[in-house]
C-alpha cells in the first residue's frame, strides 16, 4: 500500500509568507523561515516553498531565502518554485539548498529549458506544478498569470509528463478529481 505524503506548502509573496485567496487576495502569515521550522517540527514529509511573484516580476529564484532556509538545519526535504527560467537558475537553486524544483509556467512557455534542467539535474529533481480546475469533465490547467484555463495535452497527463521529462506532479489547486484524471 502506498503511503500518503504530507507536503507543507509555504506561499511567499514579496518575501513574506502569505495565504492566497484565488490568486487575488493575500493574507500575510509572517516569516517563511518560521513557517518552515514549524512544518519541520510537525513532521511534514516535504516542504514546498513557492515564491509566487518572482516569475511575474522577472526576478530569478530567491537564493537568499533558500540559503536562509538551508541554514536552519531542517531535517525535512525542501522543494522550491519561483523565478526559475534557465538551467543555471535551477543549478543555483539546488546549490542554495533546494532538493527538488517545482516548475509551472516554464513547462508551457519553454519546455526546452525544462528538458535541459532535467538533463543537468535529473528528472527526479523536477516537479510539474499544475494548478488544476475541472471544466466540462476535463482536467484543465489554470494559468494564474493570465487567469485562463487550457487543456493539458488533451487531458492526458502521462503524455505531458513524458514530454517535459519531470519526475512528478503537484496539483496546487487541490482538485482531487483533476489529479485523478491525470493519473489515468
Amino acid at each position: 500500500m502506498l503511503k500518503k505524503r504530507l507536503i507543507g506548502v509555504i506561499t511567499v509573496r514579496a518575501g513574506i509568507a502569505v495565504q492566497s485567496f484565488g490568486y487575488r487576495r493575500y493574507l500575510p502569515l509572517g516569516s517563511p523561515e518560521c513557517l518552515a521550522e514549524n512544518l519541520d517540527r510537525w513532521g511534514a514529509d516535504e516542504i514546498l516553498v513557492l515564491c509566487i511573484d518572482r516569475s511575474r516580476l522577472g526576478l530569478g529564484p530567491d537564493l537568499g531565502l533558500l540559503r536562509r532556509l538551508g541554514a536552519l538545519g531542517l531535517s525535512t526535504p525542501l522543494s522550491y518554485g519561483g523565478g526559475l527560467q534557465t538551467p543555471d537558475d535551477a543549478a543555483q537553486a539546488i546549490q542554495a539548498g533546494a532538493e527538488r524544483l517545482c516548475l509551472d509556467a516554464l513547462l508551457h512557455t519553454d519546455p526546452n529549458a525544462v528538458r535541459e534542467m532535467a538533463a543537468l539535474l535529473g528528472s527526479q529533481a523536477l516537479v510539474a506544478a499544475l494548478p488544476m480546475v475541472m471544466r466540462d469533465g476535463m482536467a484543465m490547467r489554470y494559468a494564474y498569470l493570465s487567469r485562463e484555463c487550457a487543456a493539458v495535452c488533451g487531458g492526458d497527463g502521462s503524455t505531458f509528463r513524458r514530454r517535459c521529462r519531470v519526475g512528478s506532479f503537484a496539483d496546487r489547486r487541490g482538485s482531487r478529481r483533476a489529479a485523478q484524471h491525470l493519473r489515468r
